[in-house]
């Protein structure tokens, strides 16, 4: 349907159908309404940006559950300035107390990573070595149970 109504809409200002870029021009920062019923804006590359509702567990007062799925938070796109607006329904129960970490302390291409050197690996080597030798000797064993029973 979107690109129906642009089409037509390019078609009345006498914009060819082959004209791709051309067609777009009436597509993009245009808002539409999803499958879902939900607003949904298209920006300049062609992508969809949405109102996204974030969601989490929450403590509820009802006889059969302690804790259900309910929105806390929503992210709403108000133009085309890039970024969506956070808006805070209720405070969010983060699992450590704080959201998490925006980056890994390795950073996303291990480029912050920091190496052990000398003993510390040493001992890091002898405790893999340690651990597969008990899960070899727990697995064999485990086969060997099965084979007489």
């Amino acid at each position: 349907m979107i690109y129906a109504s642009a089409l037509t809409q390019a078609l009345a200002h006498n914009v060819s159908e082959i004209n791709g870029s051309a067609v777009f021009q009436y597509i993009k920062s245009r808002p539409y309404e999803s499958i879902l019923g939900f607003s949904v804006m298209i920006d300049d590359q062609g992508d969809a940006e949405g109102n996204y509702t974030v969601m989490a567990l929450v403590e509820v007062d009802d006889a059969l559950h302690s804790q259900k799925m309910r929105p806390v938070a929503r992210f709403n796109y108000q133009g085309s300035n890039g970024l969506p607006s956070l808006r805070l329904e209720r405070p969010i129960n983060w699992i450590s107390g704080s959201p998490p970490r925006s980056e890994p302390p390795c950073g996303f291409t291990g480029r912050k990573m920091r190496y052990q050197t000398g003993m510390e690996d040493d001992i890091d080597l002898r405790c893999m070595l340690c651990c597969q030798s008990c899960w070899r000797n727990v697995y064999i064993s485990s086969l060997s149970d099965m084979n007489k029973s």
